[in-house]
């Protein structure tokens, strides 16, 4: 199932989960919850890099940032598209470019020599709109931009741009750039990176416009899995000889080899603080259908009138009508005559239909909920919700 959010009531606003089919809206809540706790606790976005220590060093590094994000859903993300982007990058034969036309780094032409260099996932813009009916709708434009290393003075590998737009690996960011919505739907792990960046980018929302948060959201994971913190080396390094022959001869030229080495690397940075996720001052047009909570939730006295079960969908309903001791028929059945027979397996006293038309009025007029019947339940669900660990490349 997915979920979005929506926001309800003023001063200061309280976040609100749905059930949604719009996959605009959709917000993976798993992503959202570390997202939250790397927002308010370290006040940043999640990053990743694989670093080197040292120009002449055969091992990699993972670096995370916070350091407590090794290990968790976010951080394995972040790690497995990063280097699913390198092997892409240096033409691994395992793998094939995602889209037809693209060439890896190694089938342009070299110009630059004993040069070292790596890729980064970074987002290009971020905003969060709303729809007329308060849901969230987080956008993000991704891509891929390419940065130099050069050694310093303690033979650490530090960054520099990139800013020669005839070099491969920057003709390869702009490739991949151009195409990284095509890919993210090729590459499940890429997809999952951009799920990353819109949860981050609703935390980011959500601390900035100071939104009433429930306890849930507050509450760190602890729930972490091993994870191994250095790699060996996985790079591919193209060494160019030149020597020098004269009447058939070799003669030494310095030593008698001249060589030069270029060396492929990655890391994802989403940059998300550079935008402005204030909270939008006009809405949009269109809304965003959510099944009602208050039907699936509410006491079977307090489910609500016919109308607003009709909104739900008809796995719910059947639902429902086991949890009230029913036997939903088999096979394709009218979504109305399953709504009667949930009436009847748990029928409603007027007094609470009167209670419920009311409170629907009352949410027309824009009069805000002090406290849902169903919150407890609602939270309680959210708790108990179980993501797969499944593979993400």
């Amino acid at each position: 199932m997915m979920f979005c959010l929506a926001l309800e009531g003023s001063d200061p606003p309280r976040l609100r989960v749905l059930p949604t089919t719009d996959p605009e809206a959709f917000v993976n809540l798993s992503y959202l919850l570390i997202a939250l706790q790397v927002r308010i606790r370290a006040g940043m976005a999640p990053y990743f890099s694989l670093d080197t220590p040292n120009a002449e060093e055969p091992w990699q590094v993972k670096t995370f940032g916070p350091h407590w994000l090794k290990g968790t859903s976010v951080g394995e993300v972040l790690f497995q598209a990063d280097y699913h982007l390198k092997e892409l990058s240096m033409g691994d034969s395992l793998f094939e470019q995602p889209a037809i036309g693209m060439r890896n780094c190694w089938d342009f032409e070299w110009k630059t020599e004993g040069w070292r260099g790596r890729e980064w996932f970074v987002v290009k813009h971020a905003k969060v709109h709303m729809s007329n009916n308060n849901v969230l709708l987080p956008h993000v434009e991704m891509g891929v931009e390419a940065r130099e290393q050069v050694a310093n003075h303690q033979k650490q590998l530090v960054d520099a741009p990139v800013t020669s737009k005839g070099h491969p690996l920057v003709k390869y960011a702009e490739m991949f750039t151009r195409n990284f919505d095509l890919i993210a739907e090729r590459k499940s792990v890429v997809c999952q990176l951009r799920e990353v960046s819109k949860a981050a980018i609703v935390a980011k929302f959500l601390v900035d416009n100071k939104v009433a948060l429930d306890e849930c959201w507050l509450r760190p994971d602890d729930d972490t899995s091993l994870c191994k913190m250095d790699l060996p080396f996985n790079k591919k390094e193209r060494i160019h000889y030149e020597i020098l022959v004269r009447d058939g001869t070799i003669h030494e030229h310095h030593g008698g080899v001249l060589s030069s080495m270029v060396g492929l690397y990655g890391g994802v940075d989403l940059n998300i603080d550079a935008f402005d996720l204030s909270m939008p001052l006009h809405r949009l047009s269109r809304s965003i259908k959510t099944p009602d909570y208050s039907a699936i939730y509410a006491e079977p006295g307090q489910m609500g009138t016919v109308s607003e079960l009709s909104r739900l969908p008809t796995r719910e309903i059947r639902r429902l009508i086991q949890n009230a001791g029913g036997e939903p028929p088999r096979g394709p059945v009218d979504k109305a005559e399953l709504v009667e027979l949930l009436l009847k397996v748990s029928p409603q006293d007027s007094a609470n239909e009167e209670q419920s038309a009311g409170g629907v009025e009352g949410a027309d007029r824009g009069e805000p909920d002090e406290k849902l019947p169903y919150a407890e339940a609602l939270a309680e669900d959210l708790r108990r919700l179980s993501f797969a660990d499944d593979s993400v490349r």
